[in-house]
């Protein structure tokens, strides 16, 4: 059963009823993530038109708009997979955009990427698909590869399947590994690349939940690409809305809801 925007953030708000009384800093947390100023085009295709953009440190950022408004292109500059025509991308205290390969590759190990359909090798097991990054990207033994895989797929509520290959495991659960995986080399930043398209209501609010442990449990900055409205109720601390190569809003779910800007009214009317 789906539930209105509006049902969805009142049941939000009562659940965060209990950490109101417990006062909250009043400055802006550390920004995890500045875009500023961001172009990208493709032939005579223009997709990112100026973009500016923070990603508070610890919160769950997520990034909203219609198909073909530039979303996945921006998480792709995010994580260094392409590089802008102008602008600045800073993660940390670096400009991504201006380092060479090599230091790229080290920046990129603080992120994580969770696919759209969990991107997970056919021909390998559960505890291959986890340890994948482990044997690219470290010497740890195999001993010790095996026993942090069963850990981390413990910590995403998997028991027993390292043995299992993708083909055998429920939609849910292929999520999972993939996040098991995209976390496994302890990164700081997550990124879910439209994590619930495609997904019935019970499962979408399943994977919405998972965001949200892996948020507490890896204490992990989380962007989050997403046309599903009723998800940016249920995790969101931010909403940035991409509108025609732009972010034209920026804010708490509270303020999207309303937000007076007729594209947000439309979108959220259209996808609600």
């Amino acid at each position: 059963m789906t539930h209105s925007p509006r049902k969805i953030l009142h049941q939000q708000r009562m659940e965060r009823m209990k950490e109101m009384a417990r006062p909250s800093p009043s400055k802006k947390g550390n920004i995890s993530v500045r875009v500023s100023n961001l172009y990208k085009a493709f032939g005579s295709n223009e997709v990112l038109k100026g973009i500016n953009l923070e990603v508070e440190e610890g919160k769950t950022t997520v990034i909203i708009g219609a198909s073909g408004s530039g979303k996945s292109v921006l998480a792709k500059h995010i994580i260094g997979l392409l590089k802008p025509d102008k602008g600045e991308i800073w993660v940390g205290d670096r400009d991504i955009t201006k380092l060479k390969l090599s230091q790229l590759n080290e920046i990129r190990k603080s992120f994580g990427m969770c696919f759209q359909m969990a991107a997970l090798f056919d021909s390998m097991t559960v505890m291959e698909n986890v340890a994948f990054p482990l044997i690219e990207h470290t010497t740890m033994p195999k001993a010790e590869i095996r026993t942090k895989v069963i850990e981390v797929l413990h910590k995403v509520g998997l028991v027993n399947v390292e043995h299992l290959s993708p083909s055998e495991l429920s939609g849910g659960m292929r999520k999972r590994v993939g996040l098991a995986r995209a976390v496994i080399l302890n990164p700081t930043i997550v990124i879910y690349d439209e994590p619930t398209t495609g997904l019935d209501p019970l499962l979408t609010e399943e994977i919405d939940n998972m965001i949200l442990d892996a948020q507490k449990d890896f204490q992990v900055t989380s962007i989050v690409i997403s046309h599903d409205i009723g998800s940016v109720f249920r995790i969101a601390d931010r909403v940035a809305m991409l509108v025609d190569g732009v972010i034209n809003f920026v804010g708490t779910p509270d303020e999207l809801l309303q937000s007076p800007e007729p594209a947000v009214q439309k979108f959220i009317t259209t996808f609600g």
